[in-house]
């Protein structure tokens, strides 16, 4: 049961190439290779003139060959693999012993402040057009003010587009209202075309004398006038228009049948009469708030805002462009960093793989020469003694002990792997310096931004 799982074990955690070797391997080494040795010792003695030769005879060169063969197969397995560890070393090693000095040309405060200074220069025209505007709109905005006698902040209203959707809600409903009434002596069409003529007309026209209303507010009293002749103007505009649609209406309804004009009618007329001048009214009032009090300082207010905000938002552009500059540099300069540590990582791995395969290797092939020395032992053995009973010659190559020959590629794939051990030794100490180097890169790349990049920027901003 315990072999079984053994067995398992094996099939699972060991290639089946690596399983077959040492399979083989083992069964060179057990008792049933060297029972069939002696065995094939007995058959060979029954030959006449068997081990007659200076050289050794079939047997034993099948033996040979099943060992050449076995370590063949050892050495094409275990070289592949480290073959490509050493390759890996080799590429890290070389990486570890690298100058970043070269790199860290392009990494230093003086190559960040190169950077910032010219991606600033390439915004510089833009900015210094947006800040003459700005400050041109901010001089014509004091002026006004001082001029004007002005000393506080514009007032402005919540909401342009809130104020046009009031505006519209009473056109909709005043012409709804209009063509109500107006239907009950004009057809459907005629109706709804002076119902709407007439909203329109009031709310806007109202709404635009309620502009002009706000010259009153205006030092100069001649300027003043304008204000006046606006309150005054939208007041008539205000009276005629719905005058002449509540009297339109009664004229339409006469015309039409003259027994609907009655007092419900004329009540209903003067009613729509009122919410003619209560909406002409409040477009006149929603006129006048639509912008500051004083004429022209909401505009100009306006003007400047835009000019201030266009300006910033370009300079603010400008500014985190060259902010990252020392950051991307920070980056690059961590990413050396953590490159060499990797590289040293990956090397140091890579060798101790190979230190462990060429173990293996190595103790395979003792295993293999040891089987190997076995099983040609078991089979001189055998002869020996016979001929020695029958007062026959001893071959002379058997006091020659069998042994595989010296693997070349094993010593010197053994040799390469020592160089490389003392070449990531020999470069520990330039990796140390590169991380140095590096560390200090960085600590006077952040001490640069620090104490200089603010003052770098604002001193190429307009």
């Amino acid at each position: 049961m315990i072999k079984k799982f053994i067995s398992w074990l094996k099939s699972v955690f060991v290639s089946e190439k690596e399983q077959t070797l040492e399979d083989k391997i083992s069964y060179l080494s057990s008792t049933r290779r060297m029972e069939h040795a002696s065995k094939s010792a007995y058959q060979e003695l029954q030959r006449q003139g068997c081990f007659s030769g200076a050289a050794p005879d079939g047997n034993e060169i099948e033996i040979r060959t099943e060992c050449m063969q076995l370590d063949l197969s050892l050495t094409d397995f275990y070289y592949k693999k480290i073959s490509k560890q050493i390759t890996d070393a080799k590429t890290n090693i070389n990486k570890l012993s690298a100058d970043v000095s070269i790199k860290l040309v392009g990494l230093s405060p003086s190559a960040a402040e190169a950077e910032i200074i010219a991606s600033l220069a390439q915004k510089k025209l833009v900015l210094n057009s947006l800040y003459k505007h700005f400050k041109d709109t901010e001089q014509n905005l004091q002026i006004f003010k001082g001029a004007n006698g002005i000393n506080r902040d514009p007032e402005m209203p919540d909401s342009d587009k809130a104020s046009i959707i009031i505006m519209g809600v009473f056109i909709v409903f005043e012409a709804i209202a209009n063509m109500l009434f107006l239907r009950q002596g004009a057809s459907t069409p005629t109706a709804l075309l002076i119902a709407v003529v007439a909203a329109v007309l009031n709310i806007s026209i109202s709404a635009y004398l309620g502009t002009i209303y706000r010259w009153i507010n205006h030092h100069d009293s001649l300027k003043k006038s304008k204000g006046y002749m606006a309150v005054v103007a939208a007041f008539l505009f205000v009276v005629f228009l719905n005058s002449f649609v509540a009297f339109a209406r009664i004229k339409i309804a006469e015309e039409g049948d003259a027994s609907i004009v009655n007092t419900t009618f004329l009540v209903e007329s003067l009613f729509l009469y009122l919410v003619g001048l209560t909406l002409g009214s409040y477009a006149f009032i929603k006129g006048y708030k639509l912008d500051d009090p004083y004429p022209g300082y909401g505009s100009l207010h306006r003007t400047w805002l835009a000019a201030t905000e266009d300006f910033n938002s370009e300079a603010s552009e400008a500014r985190q462009t060259a902010t990252v500059i020392p950051e991307n540099m920070d980056r690059k300069i961590q990413s050396e960093i953590d490159s060499i540590k990797y590289a040293n990582d990956q090397a140091t791995e890579a060798l101790d793989r190979t230190n462990k395969d060429l173990n293996e290797w190595s103790s395979h092939r003792e295993v293999l020469d040891n089987a190997f020395q076995g099983v040609v032992s078991a089979y001189r053995s055998v002869a020996e003694s016979h001929l020695i009973n029958k007062g026959r010659k001893v071959p002379s190559y058997f006091s020659t002990p069998a042994k595989l020959e010296n693997n070349k590629l094993l010593e010197a794939t053994k040799l390469e792997f020592s160089e490389v051990g003392k070449k990531i030794f020999e470069c520990a100490n330039h990796r140390k310096q590169n991380l140095e180097k590096l560390n200090n890169a960085r600590t006077s790349l952040m001490d640069w931004r620090a104490k200089n990049l603010n003052n770098l920027i604002s001193a190429h901003l307009p």
